[in-house]
């Protein structure tokens, strides 16, 4: 047995063991501190910790900066630097609200640890194509990838697990289309997210905030650049991305969360779509478009729905993709 081999599960069970501990010391800080939100998909008043995301961001990042040393990996560090980068915009965020243009504006500059370290090849793997020759046009659209990989990760934190949900389950099925240190990345940031999901899930006793989705999005986006399977991250997370771009098209434009009405409401517990002609239409919105459904059974339905864009996703690779 090689070291590597004692070294990845190692890794995984110290990063999921900070990852409780942190969790907990920072739970009850923010109770203490009064830093509490509203959950209001519930039939009775509901306060809520957030954001705990520094609590899962910093043993994800701190797992990857140690494994830089250890290995001389330069993966692992750009991956750390960029996922801490969306962090700060999404603490920011979490702090003074920042505006709708000016959120995705920010996410733009995430890639740039990875370019600065050299860690990136303008080859992506594409379905029936195979490896891409995208050398100029791979810089331009780069950060516009992390960027909406970041909101649409954002967007879909609505109701309790969803978020860390799909994102666990989708990259447990994306694992075989990764490289070694790609792979050993995303069970990094699975091991940080499972503590979460625990405390997230219904009913929710912790909130990440933008810290958590963004700094989420731009570790996605980080390791799907990094190991060129970008399209299969993207087709893997297209429920995602519909949903980011139905709200987008039914409100006209970018607009803050906090700015739009609520696209459904709870009544006696359950979630009814908004009939209000100015609330955004969602994902969530559309699964309870025809009758109402329980918070617990709209995240299963994501859920699933994630689970089955991954395994088309890896479907196409194996069936569809030159290597």
């Amino acid at each position: 047995m090689s070291a590597e081999d004692l070294l990845v599960p190692l890794s995984l069970i110290v990063t999921a063991a900070f990852t409780e501990w942190a969790l907990r010391s920072y739970i009850y800080r923010l109770k203490k501190a009064g830093r509490l939100s509203r959950d209001y998909h519930k039939r009775e008043e509901r306060w809520v910790p957030e954001p705990v995301g520094p609590a899962v961001v910093i043993p994800f990042v701190s797992a990857l900066i140690v494994l830089s040393g250890i290995t001389g990996n330069p993966k692992f560090l750009a991956v750390a630097v960029a996922t801490s980068l969306g962090a700060v915009i999404g603490m920011i965020d979490d702090l003074i609200n920042l505006s709708a243009l000016t959120k995705p504006a920010l996410l733009l500059v995430t890639p740039l640890p990875l370019i600065a370290l050299g860690v990136l090849t303008p080859r992506p793997l594409l379905p029936v194509v195979g490896r891409a020759r995208l050398y100029y046009v791979y810089w331009l659209i780069l950060p516009i990838m992390f960027s909406v990989f970041a909101n649409a990760i954002n967007m879909m934190d609505a109701l309790n697990g969803l978020m860390p949900g799909s994102v666990i389950t989708s990259l447990m099925l994306l694992l075989p289309v990764m490289d070694a240190s790609s792979r050993w990345m995303t069970l990094l940031l699975i091991s940080s997210l499972i503590p979460y999901f625990l405390k997230n899930k219904y009913p929710a006793d912790a909130f990440g905030g933008d810290t958590l989705s963004l700094s989420v999005g731009s570790a996605i986006a980080s390791i799907a650049a990094t190991s060129n399977r970008e399209m299969f991250f993207f087709i893997a997370l297209i429920p995602f991305m519909v949903s980011g771009f139905v709200v987008i098209a039914s409100v006209k434009g970018l607009r803050e969360r906090r700015e739009m009405k609520r696209p459904v409401v709870v009544r006696d517990g359950v979630l009814y779509v908004n009939e209000d002609p100015e609330a955004p239409m969602t994902l969530i919105a559309v699964l309870v478009s025809h009758r109402g459904k329980d918070e617990r059974r709209v995240v299963k339905e994501i859920i699933a729905l994630t689970a089955l864009s991954s395994l088309l996703s890896l479907t196409t690779y194996y069936l569809m993709t030159p290597r």
